[in-house]
């Protein structure tokens, strides 16, 4: 294989794994802003809305293993956040409870996910 060739493939995946980076730091930004709402409303593991967040999105994607992960799955994944990112927005502009908000991405993962 020409070396040209293999400098191609490594910008292709560097540039794949910059757009999955993109996308899961806007995520956890907005995760941050339910976390630091959901502390102010008084809860007490708010803290974990990171991990069971992303745990719903990869379990509604279908990833079971972050390291056998197909493009597909991460098109999926990508679509996901997207939605999780709008839902937390929306909730937090209408002043919902941080619990509801929740529910909301919840539901409408499952929702996504039974099309996708």
């Amino acid at each position: 294989m020409s070396l040209n060739l293999i400098y191609k493939s490594k910008t292709k995946e560097k540039t794949s794994r910059e757009k999955e980076d993109n996308g899961r730091r806007r995520l956890t930004d907005s995760i941050q802003l339910l976390v630091y709402l959901a502390t102010i409303q008084g809860s007490k593991g708010a803290k974990f809305y990171y991990s069971s967040i992303s745990k719903l999105i990869n379990s509604c994607a279908g990833i079971t293993d972050k390291d056998d992960i197909t493009k597909y799955q991460m098109s999926v994944k990508e679509t996901l956040e997207s939605a999780a990112i709008g839902q937390i927005s929306k909730g937090i502009y209408m002043r919902k409870h941080y619990k509801d908000i929740y529910q909301d991405i919840k539901a409408k993962l499952n929702k996504l996910a039974e099309y996708i």
